[in-house]
């Protein structure tokens, strides 16, 4: 159990002592494996250990441009996986419109990205430790999915909420408050490990 403990700790010490691109290259990748948790895979777990590194990445002893950039990083990754299907509307005539599927989907999965680095910098500006860091996260997350969802006609798609679609038991949370409460509570339980 220790090894296992020792293991842990070194991982999360090198996220959290990583800087510059390695750090950038690391908020991308987690967010990519996160996106995987999404339909049609439900990978969840990778959403834990995507949302829990977030977390960690948003630490209360750098700049707010430092979250920033890794919330940033993180929705990048995330984004351009999940709206891979944006891209098939594309293919109908690839020739014609075929070159404009990286500048689509990469301009879309940026613009989105900006939602989330306001909440890791939001995050960090509240500097809270622990479970409280954590809780104030999540709500934070949600309330950037309900503004992405309703500002310039909204783009209410890839919210955390959707990745417990596997479950019939978990999406009855849903009728407590909506995608954004089941999104709320996802959020919550996903990212929690980081308070460990």
């Amino acid at each position: 159990m220790t090894e296992r403990h020792g293991v842990a700790r070194r991982m999360v010490q090198r996220l959290q002592t990583a800087r510059g691109w390695p750090r950038r290259g690391m908020a991308f990748g987690l967010g990519v494996g996160a996106a995987l948790a999404m339909p049609p895979l439900f990978l969840f777990p990778l959403l834990v250990l995507g949302l829990s590194a977030l977390v960690l990445l948003i630490d209360n002893r750098r700049p707010l441009l430092a979250s920033f950039s890794a919330g940033w990083w993180w929705g990048f990754g995330h984004f351009l996986v999940c709206f891979y299907w944006v891209a098939e509307a594309f293919l109908v005539d690839a020739p014609r419109f075929g070159w404009m599927i990286p500048f689509i989907v990469g301009g879309l999965a940026a613009y989105m990205a900006l939602f989330i680095a306001l909440a890791a910098v939001a995050a960090r500006w509240l500097a809270l430790r622990g479970a409280a860091k954590v809780i104030a996260f999540a709500a934070l997350w949600t309330a950037a999915e309900w503004l992405r969802g309703h500002i310039l006609s909204g783009f209410p798609w890839d919210l955390a909420g959707y990745s417990l679609a596997f479950s019939d038991a978990l999406n009855q949370y849903a009728a407590l408050g909506g995608i954004w409460g089941l999104s709320l509570i996802t959020v919550a339980v996903a990212a929690m490990p980081a308070a460990l």
